[in-house]
């Protein structure tokens, strides 16, 4: 099993951490690798470890800390060998992780008290409202407009794979730190993990980030 990532801070420890828990749980564990260290065979075929370039291994599993939105409309991921890897996650989780989802949602629910309603057309449905990517990572390309008028944005990115508008909802905030923000990992029905971050009114990947709790 491999492990990969880009060599940013926050990345590479996140899949030195994932990489450790695996090999504590018992599974073999190859040393976490750049993405820029992946190649692919002259077939195409499969993905190479090429860090010893005299003795390139095959990657048959592979956790990529990667995008799949960047993934797919780059030259690799048109490959035969896309579909020969087992990934972890898998390339489906690419449309959980799309806000239009959010917007079928809001359809097929719209009198939710669960759902902020959120749709895919360019027409906001409130005079305070949040324009976002679809795709998109810690705040990236996310603008919130007050009384119709944009107040925070964070245009870092590129995106072209749509947006959607949604209702906004401030988060809570404490005075002099910024607003909280809880993310939860949910394993089939069960909450297994409570994670809390700190950051301004646009959560990003500056984050104040707490490992909250475990299950």
């Amino acid at each position: 099993m491999y492990y990969a990532a880009m060599p940013t801070r926050e990345d590479w420890s996140t899949a030195l951490y994932l990489s450790e828990t695996a090999q504590e749980a018992g599974i073999a564990i190859a040393p976490v690798l750049d993405v820029r260290e992946i190649a692919l065979a002259d077939n195409q075929a499969v993905f190479l470890d090429v860090r010893d370039e005299q003795h390139p291994e095959i990657m048959e599993s592979l956790f990529k800390l990667y995008p799949w939105e960047y993934l797919i409309k780059e030259a690799f991921g048109n490959a035969p060998a896309m579909a020969r890897t087992q990934w972890l996650e898998p390339a489906w989780k690419l449309v959980l992780s799309s806000k239009g989802l959010l917007a079928k949602m809001t359809e097929l629910f719209p009198n939710s008290p669960w759902l902020l309603k959120t749709h895919l057309k360019q027409t906001a449905t409130a005079t305070n409202y949040v324009i976002k990517p679809a795709l998109s990572r810690e705040g990236s390309g996310v603008s919130v407009f007050v009384n119709g008028k944009k107040v925070f944005s964070n245009p870092i990115g590129e995106h072209d794979l749509g947006q959607v508008i949604q209702d906004y909802c401030p988060s809570y905030k404490i005075d002099g730190e910024g607003t909280i923000m809880a993310g939860v990992w949910m394993v089939g029905d069960t909450a297994c993990g409570l994670g809390v971050r700190l950051d301004g009114d646009i959560t990003g990947d500056g984050a104040r980030f707490i490992p909250h709790f475990f299950v």
